[in-house]
């Protein structure tokens, strides 16, 4: 693969369209959707299912891609990346990063301001993931500039010190 553009080529076909079939699959699946279902929502046929979550068809456009993404109630990203980058992340592929979950599961999570200035707390290198239920290493205050807010609950985090920290993330 080191010296053979087709090589490479064709692993990075290969690998888009598997996962991409893949994970339509996966979060079908997680919403208990059967394929009809997941047609109903799309304005299609229980067969057009069939062939976006078989890998060999490979000829997903944008726009089923958005189709999907609004049908599913997701974010979509499409991004180019450095092919190393791409072979570290796809060289073992677990089930759950395939996993999406709906806006409405998260919504609770996420707002905007309303443009009035306000102080901040600021996550500054976590020990662990917060996903591990680990401390912190340090949290300041800062003014922020304008933008989306997260709330992160204390059990996220494995604190009992804070009932909600809230983190708002400038607009670039």
């Amino acid at each position: 693969m080191v010296n053979s553009t087709e090589a490479r080529d064709a692993y990075v076909q290969a690998e888009v369209t598997t996962a991409l079939s893949h994970q339509i699959r996966a979060i079908r699946q997680q919403r208990g959707w059967s394929q009809g279902e997941l047609a109903r929502r799309l304005g299609t046929t229980q067969a057009v299912v069939s062939r976006l979550e078989n890998p060999d068809y490979g000829r997903l456009s944008l726009q089923t891609l958005f189709q999907l993404s609004k049908a599913f109630d997701t974010g979509l990203q499409v991004r180019f990346v450095s092919l190393v980058t791409m072979l570290k992340e796809t060289y073992h592929p677990k089930h759950a990063n395939r996993l999406v979950p709906a806006f409405e599961e998260e919504a609770q999570y996420v707002g905007f301001d309303d443009g009035t200035p306000s102080y901040h707390m600021v996550i500054d290198e976590p020990a662990q993931s917060l996903a591990s239920n680990q401390s912190l290493k340090q949290i300041s205050m800062e003014q922020p500039t304008f933008g989306a807010w997260l709330r992160i609950k204390s059990s996220d985090i494995g604190s009992s010190m804070h009932t909600t920290v809230h983190t708002f993330f400038a607009k670039s």
